[in-house]
């Protein structure tokens, strides 16, 4: 992005000046690169998850569309549907959506969060209790999930948002905007149960 704007003009290998279109899809392939280079932190399920959202969003897709992902991921399909992550039936399939994903681990709140997972979880707590709930969730993750969560954040916007799915986009923005504002609560939340705790 640098060479596109410092320069007066970019010139293509054949000499003719590139188009401001020409130069936008280099830039967002190079974009589609960094988050690929991303998604290679993600744990197995986060992303044959991840790379079924690129494909479908929340929506149905065929079943058959989860197998090249998941082999690719090194992922068991009947394990994301253990893990709640996918409901598949009839032949088709489709990523469950965030308030599906916190209902389902409030009622098993032992259950470890995958990346994909924290994320929708943190997401669909701060959309429907706040921070306070999002803050809760938050102090169960450790630091390269957080991080993990994100990427992905950044990464499913950008899906969202080219295809043209202002929710979710909407989702996953409201979510990376806030992570600060959870982080700073969930950090001074447990400061303060660690005080009580001592003073008892």
């Amino acid at each position: 992005m640098q060479v596109f704007s410092r320069a007066a003009r970019v010139l293509e290998p054949s000499g003719e000046q590139m188009t401001v279109g020409t130069a936008l899809s280099l830039i967002n392939q190079v974009l589609d690169e960094l988050v690929l280079d991303a998604n290679a932190e993600l744990d197995e399920p986060s992303r044959c998850v991840a790379k079924w959202f690129e494909q479908f969003g929340f929506g149905e897709g065929p079943f058959d569309s989860l197998e090249l992902p998941a082999r690719s991921a090194n992922v068991i399909v009947d394990e994301l549907s253990k893990l709640e992550l996918i409901e598949a039936r009839g032949g088709r399939a489709r990523a469950r959506a965030a308030d599906e994903l916190l209902a389902a681990y409030a009622r098993d709140s032992q259950r470890p969060l995958s990346t994909w997972a924290a994320t929708l979880v943190l997401a669909a707590a701060l959309g429907e209790e706040g921070e306070a709930e999002a803050a809760r969730w938050y102090r169960r993750l450790d630091a390269a999930t957080i991080e993990g969560v994100r990427e992905l954040c950044y990464r499913c916007y950008l899906v969202a948002s080219r295809r043209d799915s202002a929710q979710d986009a909407q989702l996953f923005n409201a979510l990376v905007a806030s992570l600060p504002a959870i982080a700073s609560r969930a950090s001074d939340e447990h400061g303060h149960q660690a005080r009580l705790d001592e003073a008892l």
